[in-house]
């Protein structure tokens, strides 16, 4: 970013009758940019700051996407609880709270209490974001009652086609789950991470109350950090026994005839469509392979940087994405460890196929964690992990396509570019 970017927002005005804030056209559009650039801590910062601030509307002004809410949520944790719910006393009173006594209740949660969900019109919180994805760790278990009327949009801020899909799929759910187990320290968003119970994931919509049946802060303690930043430490859950705890719930529900709709942590997809994104992603995966590659070399075609490039290629070939894999919480730009990125024999085994939209280790100075992010167009050497990749090479520049290592290994004079993060293709709900 150049010194002569303008500041995000120097002001802000409270219309009369709202307690909504607004913050200034150009100033929005000023952060907007800044985000197009470079979604970095900087400028997750400068988000959150506004936020601190009660501006709640700026997430859906900017039209931020899930992964870019968990980036924020993973930097400044209890941001997402704030945003997306209301705290409810006893006499069943729910008001909008401050962001002081939001981040009380994320870090000493009081069972006693209960949350309204309200995503305030953010179509993409609504079916990206889940339980699990702002509430702390601490909390183990939740029951979700459903409203008895639903009313998502007060706002008319939706389609008619998109606000009869959620009333739709709002009438065909269990009025109270209570659930089972958490899977995962926290949701981030990724397939099989969330509050489960025996019918599998337990989603959340806007008007849902969400109550909590289990608070451990001993729990949530055990997987922080030891340094001052006390963050959460995902790799020290991966090698715990409560993930092997995770895996085994898992296969029980498996067990017991559920499918991976039913499993993953999803909100608004489908069945057919998220059977398709999951399982059986090759005809929707060649368009993009096609578009993909007539569209790399073009001058008039490029991107701000890698990740909007890709994200192009998908328009233009009538897609939107869904994530079924994440591990950006790794050690940086010195690659991730092998245990917890895929191998290249998982890759060939078919979690990855052509059309996937994947970030790559490669070590860059671009990203804070040297990830890249391209096109899979297939395998040059299975045996090896060379793949052939359509991507932007940098701000502003045309896409190409180079063949990279995916394996943990060095191949030639190739270095290894661990895979860290996979999203399917999946049709519009338009």
């Amino acid at each position: 970013m150049s010194p002569e970017t303008p500041s995000a927002v120097s002001e802000v005005k409270k219309p009369a009758n709202s307690k909504e804030t607004v913050v200034p056209s150009e100033a929005l559009t000023a952060l907007k940019q800044e985000i197009v650039q470079k979604y970095d801590e900087g400028v997750i910062d400068k988000l959150h700051d506004q936020i601190k601030k009660g501006n709640r509307d700026i997430v859906k002004e900017l039209n931020l996407s899930a992964d870019q809410l968990i980036r924020l949520e993973d930097r400044h944790e209890g941001t997402l609880l704030y945003l997306y719910a209301e705290l409810v006393d006893q006499k069943g009173n729910s008001q909008k709270n401050g962001f002081e006594q939001m981040q009380e209740f994320y870090k000493n949660p009081d069972a006693t209490k209960s949350i309204k969900i309200d995503f305030m019109g953010h179509y993409t919180a609504e079916k990206e974001i889940g339980a699990a994805d702002f509430l702390p760790p601490s909390i183990r278990q939740i029951s979700v009652s459903l409203p008895d009327t639903y009313d998502v949009d007060e706002d008319n801020t939706l389609s008619s086609k998109e606000l009869n899909r959620l009333q739709e799929k709002a009438k065909s759910r269990t009025k109270v789950r209570t659930s089972e187990r958490r899977l995962g320290l926290k949701g981030q968003n990724q397939t099989n991470r969330g509050f489960y119970d025996k019918q599998g994931y337990i989603p959340i919509f806007t008007g849902d109350m969400v109550t909590f049946g289990n608070v451990d802060q001993s729990f949530e303690q055990k997987f922080r950090s030891s340094d001052a930043s006390k963050n959460l430490n995902y790799t020290l859950y991966d090698q715990d026994a409560e993930n092997e705890a995770d895996r085994k719930f898992l296969e029980e529900l498996r067990a017991s005839g559920l499918n991976e709709t039913a499993l993953a942590s999803t909100n608004l997809f489908t069945d057919e469509e998220l059977r398709r994104s999951l399982e059986s992603t090759s005809e929707y995966g060649q368009k993009i392979v096609l578009a993909a590659k007539s569209l790399a070399g073009k001058e008039n075609f490029r991107g701000a940087h890698c990740w909007d490039w890709a994200d192009k290629v998908y328009k233009a070939a009538g897609f939107t994405h869904r994530e079924v894999f994440r591990n950006l919480g790794y050690s940086g730009r010195y690659g991730c460890p092998r245990d917890h990125c895929p191998s290249v024999q998982d890759l060939r085994g078919g979690r990855l196929q052509p059309g996937d939209w994947i970030f790559l280790n490669n070590q860059n100075s671009s990203d804070a964690k040297g990830n890249h992010s391209g096109i899979f167009l297939g395998w040059e050497d299975e045996s090896t992990g060379l793949a052939s990749i359509a991507s932007c090479p940098g701000a502003n520049k045309v896409g190409n396509i180079k063949t990279y290592n995916l394996s943990h290994e060095q191949v030639g004079d190739k270095k290894p570019c661990p895979v860290t993060w996979i999203a399917k293709p999946a049709p519009y709900r338009g």
